[in-house]
């Protein structure tokens, strides 16, 4: 049961009155071999809107319960609910399952590193990550083996992959897609004889798959022959990440200009 129309509805089988959903009665006769009837059964229509409802994770173990009149809050919820499934960061292609949310942390230690994730805290929201680059092919990829955590406790990844001889990299967010909003990112290569590669853009939440984003070229997208050319001595490739707290530099722009909140 749920807020929308077609969740509240219940249709009743003609020989046993037995209850479908709005998408089960299309699939053909009920489980018992019965026809089943076109009109919703009102009696039980009636019931579920007055029902509360729970979390659609419930069966994840979310114990969230709305009322009628919290339809959007159930909806907010249901966005950064952490029994929610989210694509892990680890772009390897033995994972492409998705992970509870609130469980990537640990599925990254047991599942891709048998040990605790080293982390980058960050004061200023900005640091160097040296990336090996001795593999290019195509579909090799960069681990989140890193996480960042910047001052305030949120938590990111660099990742990357290479898709038609074009490295694709970007920031994920261990955020709810409403939260991740309030973030963006800045990569920015130098390589050896001073030339320069910057990219912009917003943090990606970990609900939006890599394929989505590669295809989209929603990403710091820049050659693999590029790569050869500018990396290091040692076959690294410095990439400095700032991540940008969206709210805090707003505000730190009012402050400066004079403007005060109400």
């Amino acid at each position: 049961p749920g807020f929308a129309r077609k969740q509240k509805n219940r249709y009743s089988c003609h020989d046993n009155a037995h209850q479908l959903c709005e998408e089960c009665k299309d699939l053909g006769p009920c489980d018992c071999g019965s026809t089943v009837g076109k009109n919703p059964n009102p009696v039980v229509h009636q019931m579920l809107k007055d029902m509360p409802i729970y979390c659609p994770h419930y069966k994840r173990d979310c114990r969230e319960i709305f009322a009628q009149a919290q339809a959007e809050d159930l909806h907010y919820h249901e966005q950064g609910c952490v029994f929610r499934q989210v694509y892990c960061p680890h772009l390897g292609h033995e994972c492409r399952e998705k992970v509870i949310f609130k469980d990537v942390i640990d599925h990254l230690n047991q599942d891709h590193y048998n040990e605790k994730l080293r982390w980058n805290n960050v004061c200023n929201n900005k640091f160097t990550l040296k990336l090996p680059t001795n593999s290019l092919t195509n579909l090799s990829y960069w681990r989140a083996r890193k996480p960042i955590k910047i001052k305030n406790g949120a938590i990111f990844f660099l990742v990357g992959m290479i898709s038609n001889k074009f490295a694709n990299f970007w920031i994920y967010s261990l955020l709810s897609p409403l939260e991740t909003k309030n973030y963006a990112y800045t990569l920015s290569i130098t390589g050896e004889k001073g030339a320069k590669f910057s990219y912009y853009n917003n943090v990606k939440p970990l609900d939006e798959s890599a394929d989505d984003i590669i295809a989209k070229q929603f990403a710091f997208v820049i050659g693999t022959q590029v790569i050869r050319e500018i990396r290091n001595e040692d076959n690294k490739l410095p990439i400095e990440v700032t991540i940008h707290s969206l709210k805090e530099e707003a505000k730190d722009e009012d402050i400066e200009s004079g403007v005060e909140d109400d």
